[in-house]
């Protein structure tokens, strides 16, 4: 198991820092994701689809960001894809 930081010197923003200046960071820095530090601990970690959900709640990045893990998505008409010699679909 690794436990050596990818990073030695992440990228990082605070829970007060501007939903503004975080997409300015991450457009800068080609960033998908930033931990969210309170104080140098953890306190989570902000992604794309976070700031979709903030900036454009209606965008197609937004709506697969908001999606509940859980949902079963063949009742939205979504057809599982079958790979060959994978897994059997759930039934």
């Amino acid at each position: 198991m690794e436990t050596e930081p990818r990073s030695r010197d992440p990228v990082t923003t605070a829970p007060s820092t501007p939903v503004k200046d975080v997409i300015k960071l991450m457009r800068d820095q080609a960033l998908r994701r930033v931990p969210v530090l309170d104080n140098g601990k953890a306190v989570g970690i902000v992604s794309l689809g976070d700031l979709a959900i903030e900036r454009d709640g209606e965008s197609a990045l937004a709506d697969i960001s908001a999606a509940d893990p859980t949902t079963d998505l063949t009742d939205a008409g979504w057809a599982p894809v079958i790979i060959e010699g994978g897994p059997a679909p759930p039934t």
